[in-house]
């Protein structure tokens, strides 16, 4: 919701709208780029995590040039870092979840997982123009507030599930249940014959 929201939000956050799209693309295209030379060297976990968060804080923090009645163009510049973070951290989505679920499962628990996340999408232009409807000085960055606020609770309730880098992937129902019965049930004995 929130990365689809962002990118509905570009023309509500005030400054130009070609230039804040022009450098919101400049901006998801480099991190997709530097997403795909890093996301095999660290754990998809803990980097979900991290880039969701600082994601989520950037967009959080919207607030304070408003507060502050700094110009317009450090809103947008929060609001654009926010955005690249979210987009880092949406394709690891799709991979972790495939990660999480046993082989027999796979296909309806992604499915299922994609179902759910389009409702997100559904409802981010509704949310996106919630400073239309509003009124006060809050109202431009309504919009990135709930979107930072949707961010950091799925950042934090990614640390409730395992992570996946360097184990095997569980394939059936039982493996997921028991993870360290399958390691131990396939381990070579001595003499190089696989241990019932």
């Amino acid at each position: 919701m929130s990365t689809y929201g962002l990118g509905f939000n570009i023309s509500n956050m005030g400054g130009n709208i070609f230039v804040n799209f022009a450098i919101g693309g400049v901006l998801d295209a480099g991190v997709s780029l530097f997403n795909g030379f890093i996301v095999n060297r660290l754990s998809r976990k803990y980097f979900y995590l991290i880039c969701s968060t600082f994601g989520a804080c950037a967009c959080l923090l919207t607030f304070i040039p408003i507060v502050l009645d700094a110009p317009i163009w450090c809103v947008v510049i929060l609001s654009l870092i926010g955005k690249a973070s979210l987009v880092a951290a949406y394709p690891l989505l799709y991979t972790y979840t495939a990660e999480l679920f046993p082989t027999t499962h796979r296909g309806i628990g992604v499915g299922s997982c994609s179902m759910m996340a389009r409702i997100g999408g559904l409802i981010s232009p509704y949310i996106a123009d919630l400073g239309l409807h509003t009124s006060g000085k809050m109202a431009a960055v309504l919009p990135q507030l709930v979107f930072g606020a949707c961010a950091i609770g799925g950042a934090v309730l990614v640390l409730l599930l395992p992570d996946t880098k360097g184990r095997e992937l569980p394939e059936t129902i039982d493996d997921i249940r028991n993870p360290l019965q399958k390691h131990t049930e396939s381990k070579p004995s001595k003499n190089g014959a696989v241990s019932a």
